[in-house]
């Protein structure tokens, strides 16, 4: 078995043949980019618990990281924790927040209730081009919403269905 010098050594070999920078290898790892400074900088003992996680990051077994195998064989990355490939998904709330706040801004702009104030009084235009700037909102706001969800959901959460 690997001693933690060797391991720390190995990951950082690891990290470079693969071109990946810390804050990426952090991501992949669901770790906070100190704490893998702290490993690689030798002031922290690299925590074994986290061998597979790792292993799948870099793309290569647990046993080759630990050294008990020489052969640096592939594994399939498709399952990092945190997936690489999780999209922000909106849930049931989420939709109707986004349809109430349509709402609001419907019957301020379409029903011409702040018209004379903001000159956005589309109860002057066609029904084509009111659904048309509405639809447009509703993009925006849907946008908005995963946007907010991708920023602000921890790493350990992003998982794609079939994820542990």
């Amino acid at each position: 078995m690997r001693t933690n010098d060797e391991m720390i050594d190995l990951l950082a070999k690891l990290k470079e043949e693969k071109g990946l920078s810390l804050s990426e290898l952090a991501r992949r790892v669901g770790h906070a980019k100190s704490g893998l400074s702290r490993y690689f900088n030798k002031t922290r003992e690299f925590p074994l618990n986290k061998v597979d996680v790792f292993a799948k990051a870099l793309g290569v077994t647990p046993e080759y990281l630990l050294g008990f195998d020489t052969s640096k064989k592939q594994t399939d990355t498709t399952s990092l924790a945190p997936d690489a490939n999780w999209q922000p998904a909106l849930t049931k709330k989420d939709e109707r927040s986004i349809q109430e706040r349509l709402e609001e801004i419907k019957l301020g702009i379409v029903d011409g209730a702040n018209a004379a104030n903001d000159g956005l009084g589309l109860h002057e235009y066609s029904e084509g081009t009111q659904k048309a700037v509405l639809s447009a909102i509703e993009v925006a706001l849907t946008a908005m919403a995963l946007e907010r969800k991708e920023k602000f959901t921890p790493n350990k959460h992003k998982h794609t269905k079939g994820d542990n």
